[in-house]
């Protein structure tokens, strides 16, 4: 009988409980020392101009800010060529952004798709220009 309670008690907990969810950003906030974004022609090809190189922390931290409250998209996606590459520490993302959504996707993972917050997007599309 108590075997049953006990199994009852962990089916009930195993059942309630919910998976979290992984980051998109590994990278702790203290490591980046710049974000470098290249203009992109295709999911391949980088274009020929100069990378934007953002050093200041307060652009640093709303390029961070911007991956860490992205909200993960259910399912496999097929995306449009993105129009900007970023890296943020050793990680990499694919950005696709306007005056107010934007997505991200880690090019390690190019089967999921992150939203950015309107406020993101409003901030990167300001940073962009």
């Amino acid at each position: 009988m108590k075997k049953i309670i006990l199994f009852l008690c962990f089916s009930v907990l195993v059942a309630c409980s919910s998976p979290k969810e992984e980051p998109v950003n590994s990278v702790k906030e203290d490591e980046i020392k710049e974000v470098t974004v290249y203009k992109m022609i295709s999911f391949y090809e980088v274009s020929e101009e100069q990378p934007l190189i953002f050093e200041e922390k307060d652009n640093i931290d709303t390029f961070l800010h911007a991956v860490d409250s992205a909200k993960r998209e259910p399912g496999v996606v097929d995306m449009a060529d993105p129009e900007y590459k970023f890296k943020i520490g050793k990680e990499y993302y694919f950005l696709w952004i306007h005056e107010k959504s934007g997505t991200i996707m880690n090019t390690s993972d190019t089967n999921t798709i992150y939203s950015l917050t309107k406020e993101s997007a409003e901030k990167l599309f300001l940073l962009l220009q």
